[in-house]
């Protein structure tokens, strides 16, 4: 340990002595290790960080799942839920959790959109949820007192910590809710940003619905004993029964059981583990570039190890010197690195899409201080193996020789280029993954979305309360005064100061899926309306007029909506090209009639022109079929999953002035008609597009951060070790000067062995690449993962910067004095 201590403070001294040297070694290592330390704290806390839940290993998840159809997870029918509950016998028991849609809240304080979601009554005893306040949901007071539960985030940020918040009245889309209780801090089930739990009744000896798959998800906590893989085998036994019993509705469909860790967030282990990859081929990078820094210097270090090994050092001893060495530049390296990962957090949550789940969560906290010690350790371990292997070589018989030439060995040179040629080919595989995410992302900007984004503003409105929409019996009465409501927003809307044209949309481009159903069943008129039990199906859109005008989406046969086409007037309906293409092809669909599935209010409409196909789900699919009927021109009832799509609209504005004064102006005028509900969800058209491709451009900007990060220690390993052959060859370099080599001579004499390092690198890296990139096709579009020009492209930024690393080492051999280094010789 005395020994050990003393290479430690020998090791400093020496970092001190050379501060230049020391600085480029600790900033090459902080890099490697503040971008792995970043990532892992954000694996830490999506994946490895302890849940809320009490005995997590024993919670599941359980799914309907049909192979047949290509379908893994699927929300639970309520009557298959209440077989499942009854019949099981490895769950102890079997609880429901619903997503819920943002509602309007408003009581205290201004009117606000917030997110719900739904749970039966024993969900929080299950999965060991103690409130921090109050109490959670008791059995039969669903449909008596209202009772809704606060998330801690929203009891914090709405009512500031308010103890005496339980048995106030909030009220939520119009309705009266009783608050009974706050969740503890970080509570969470699949959404992170709920901020009411409002309760649902588990399915009665009354339901026999088994096609609803659209809602309801299933928890259950395993009996004590019961293993994942038993508890599968029964239920499957189980769906089987169910299945020849009902083959009407649940023919091929069976059961998938997840942890609920798992279910949750196992989506996301592919992509943090793909991260983790590229941030760890950084980390290689600058323990290759130090040790190769370090065996430069060990050639200069050569009169002392002599020295130790005459004085009687055993190779042990001088080892054990290096190893302590590179110990303590790890553990400095972690140092830099870890105070750097405070940034990465921070610049990892600004480019993460807004999915990401967890993001506030992650930070640097102990576990991830553990990791960042231990990469430091290892680390410095690995950067100091081959100057120890090297030096362990040193003998007495060695030390008694003072020639100079005797400094470098093959086994140097090996060990040098070696790490020289790894750090190159690793390099190429970030930079052409870089070049490939670029190059995608390029491909996928020049997409015509089949709209015009410039100068369109998006906001979003939900008309809540029993002033819009009332449930009943029949379904949900959605009231003429949304119509009213929203047609008065847009003429007021319309008439602006800069507006241009402003319409209404229930799904707006490049969203994916909002509130509500979006696909509809339904018949072409003498065609489909004698076979219902097979209807096709299609995507349904509700505008008003001036919507495709305000997105300049361009219409190729008939005419626009109009303010005329309201409930008085014959409905009709207008379809994209995918449409007419698919049901009419080589015909005109103008005049052809559709009955779309909408109740018994539901009317025949008439096809009465044709626009072009819109990339509605995201920039990478082609449009889709799609219907669009004019908002004014839908039944007056609604199911209870479908009415949000009614009373949810989204409103696009297409203007000359800036967004946020015309945000403003559109503000006052809702605040005007009604002040207890809010525009949210403000956006403009291209924003709307990057986030589409949100996940594509995270891989992105990290591999293009981490390919420069390689590049540049890559560079620095060619220059070091290019420099340390020119002063090597310094007294041969002046004797070729002397006997008249010319400057192109000495030149090519330097960039001879550069050149063949480079060619040795490109060669490795060109393997890896076409190895490894593959896991990036999944995230590619309009090329493959071999992009033979990409691949080009790589290569030659590479070679440029290496080059320029191996010139300026080159430039100064051509200056070498021969009088002086045949002297020093």
């Amino acid at each position: 340990m005395e020994n050990l201590l003393k290479d430690l403070r020998y090791s400093l001294q020496m970092a001190a002595r050379k501060p230049g040297f020391t600085g480029v070694v600790l900033f090459s290592l902080a890099l490697g290790i503040a971008a792995n330390t970043t990532i892992f704290s954000v694996i830490y806390g999506v994946l490895l960080a302890p849940p809320l839940y009490r005995d997590v290993e024993r919670l599941a998840v359980l799914w309907e799942s049909n192979k047949a159809k290509g379908i893994t997870r699927s929300p639970v029918a309520p009557r298959t839920f209440r077989d499942w509950s009854e019949a099981s016998r490895s769950f102890q028991r079997l609880e429901l959790v619903a997503p819920g849609s943002p509602v309007t809240v408003t009581g205290s304080g201004l009117p606000e959109r917030v997110n719900i979601q739904y749970a039966s009554p024993g969900l929080f005893p299950l999965l060991g949820a103690q409130p921090a306040l109050g109490r959670s949901f008791a059995e039969k007071e669903i449909s008596s007192t209202n009772p809704v539960v606060l998330s801690y985030g929203f009891w914090l940020r709405r009512y500031a910590r308010d103890s005496n918040v339980i048995g106030q009245r909030v009220t939520v889309n119009g309705s009266a809710y009783t608050i009974i209780g706050v969740l503890p801090k970080d509570f969470h089930l699949f959404d992170r940003d709920t901020d009411l739990w409002m309760p649902i009744d588990r399915p009665g000896a009354e339901t026999q619905e088994r096609s609803f798959r659209s809602w309801l998800i299933a928890v259950g906590r395993l009996r004590s004993g019961v293993t994942l893989m038993s508890a599968q085998a029964e239920m499957n036994v189980l769906a089987q029964r169910i299945a020849e019993a009902h083959p009407e509705t649940n023919k091929d469909w069976g059961v998938s059981i997840e942890p609920i860790q798992e279910a949750q967030f196992g989506y996301w282990k592919p992509i943090l583990y793909r991260l983790f990859g590229i941030v760890t081929f950084v980390l290689i990078v600058s323990c290759a570039n130090v040790a190769s820094l370090l065996l430069s210097r060990l050639a200069s270090r050569k009169q002392e190890l002599y020295v130790r090994a005459s004085l009687g050092a055993t190779r042990g001893r001088i080892v054990q010197q290096l190893l302590a060495e590179g110990l303590s530049l790890g553990a400095l390296g972690g140092i830099l690195g870890w105070i750097l990962a405070y940034w990465g957090v921070d610049l990892f949550r600004a480019v993460a899409p807004a999915e990401f789940p967890l993001l506030q969560s992650i930070q640097i906290n102990l576990p991830v201080l553990l990791f960042c010690l231990g990469t430091s350790v290892l680390s410095g371990t690995a950067l100091s193996i081959a100057p120890a292997i090297l030096a362990s070589r040193v003998d007495l018989h060695e030390a008694l020789k003072t020639l100079p030439r005797s400094t470098v060995g093959v086994g140097y040179l090996r060990f040098r280029n070696a790490l020289v040629v790894a750090e190159i080919a690793l390099s190429l595989v970030l930079l052409f993954g870089a070049g490939l995410m670029i190059n995608s992302s390029l491909r996928l900007v020049r997409v015509d979305p089949g709209f015009r984004a410039e100068r369109v503003v998006t906001m979003q409105m939900f008309l809540a309360g029993p002033h819009y929409f009332e449930s009943g019996p029949e379904g949900v009465r959605i009231h003429e005064e949304v119509g009213d409501f929203y047609s008065r927003l847009l003429e007021r809307t319309s008439a602006l100061p800069g507006v241009e044209s402003a319409g209404l949309v229930s799904w707006l481009p490049e969203m994916g899926y909002n509130t509500g159903r979006r696909e509809r069943a339904f018949s072409v008129i003498g065609r489909h309306e004698d076979d219902r039990s097979d209807r096709p199906t299609a995507a349904f859109n509700m505008v008003s007029a001036d919507y495709f005008k305000t997105l300049q989406v361009p219409l190729r046969k008939g005419r626009d909506f109009d303010s005329d086409d309201d409930q008085n007037a014959p409905w009709v309906a207008i379809v994209n090209e995918a449409f007419a293409e698919r049901y009419w092809p080589g015909e005109d669909p103008i005049g052809k009639r559709l009955l779309i599935e909408g109740g018994s209010e539901e009317r025949l409409r008439q096809i009465v022109g044709v626009v072009g196909n819109v990339r509605q789900e995201s920039l990478e699919k082609e449009g889709q079929p799609e219907i669009f009927a004019s908002f004014l021109q839908q039944p007056s009832f609604a199911s209870s999953h479908g009415y949000q799509n009614r009373v949810h609209m989204t409103i696009v504005v297409r203007a000359l002035a800036e967004p946020a004064s015309t945000v403003e102006a559109i503000r006052k005028i809702a605040a005007e008609m009604d002040n207890t509900q809010p525009i949210y969800g403000i956006r403009t058209m291209p924003e709307v597009l990057a986030e589409s491709t949100s996940l594509r451009r995270l891989y992105a900007r990290l591999l293009e951060l981490m390919a420069g990060i390689a590049l540049f220690l890559s560079a620095i390993g060619i220059f070091s070790s290019v420099s340390h052959l020119v002063a090597q060859r310094t007294s041969e370099i002046g004797l070729r000067i002397a006997v008249g080599a010319s400057t192109s001579d000495i030149l090519r004499l330097v960039f001879e062995p550069g050149g063949k390092l480079i060619i040795a690198g490109l060669g490795v890296g060109l393997a890896l690449s076409l190895t490894l990139n593959r896991f990036l096709t999944s995230y590619l579009y309009g090329i493959g993962a071999a992009d033979p020009w990409t691949l080009a492209a790589a290569c030659s930024v590479l070679i440029a910067v290496a080059s320029a690393a191996i010139w300026t080492p080159a430039r100064r051999a051509t200056r070498v004095d021969p009088t002086v280094a045949l002297r020093y010789e």
